[in-house]
């Protein structure tokens, strides 16, 4: 089954539903698995997901985001997955800012010591749901945040081909199975 992508042109909230299974489907048929990437605000306290208290700080900042939802019910493979996205979306950040200035410290980027992304993983009755937010918003002496906009960096050129990336190895795994 091929991993179909999608890029939202227009701002799009994270409200946490994001998160539920065959939201892509319902949003913007999108059959299957999918990957969608969407810029707008985060703010995730009407869903059904907990997101941690240390990601309260991106609370209604702007933001980079990209849902993944994969069909199967395997706790390790969406973990695996989960730091599949991540390592990609790192190596593209590096490459943007000509170093190795991100690191990935458990299931979060950082950029030298300050957080980026806020990124989790569910598992459904029917399917692993992967959400990475990436902090667009560039800093503020009170925030002490980084931001795509403090590296110059396009959000939506970003994601095309954090997703683009992504797809290639998922559907290059499944080549090399069979």
């Amino acid at each position: 089954m091929r991993l179909k992508k999608h890029l939202v042109p227009e701002q799009l909230e994270f409200d946490g539903h994001q998160l539920d299974s065959g939201w892509a489907r319902e949003s913007f048929a999108l059959d299957g698995e999918s990957i969608v990437a969407f810029v707008g605000p985060f703010d995730p306290e009407s869903g059904t997901v907990t997101f941690p208290s240390a990601c309260q700080i991106f609370r209604k900042r702007r933001m980079l985001h990209l849902v993944v939802e994969h069909l199967h019910d395997d706790l390790e493979k969406l973990r695996l997955q989960q730091r599949l996205l991540l390592c990609v979306l790192k190596d593209k950040l590096d490459h943007r800012l000509k170093g190795d200035f991100v690191q990935r410290w458990d299931e979060e980027l950082f950029h030298e010591s300050t957080q980026i992304t806020v990124s989790t993983s569910v598992l459904t009755t029917s399917s692993v749901v992967i959400y990475t937010g990436v902090n667009i918003q560039g800093g503020d002496p009170e925030s002490k945040l980084w931001g795509l906009e403090d590296g110059g960096i396009d959000a939506l050129e970003l994601a095309q081909v954090v997703v683009d990336q992504y797809v290639f190895e998922i559907e290059g795994t499944r080549r090399q199975r069979g």
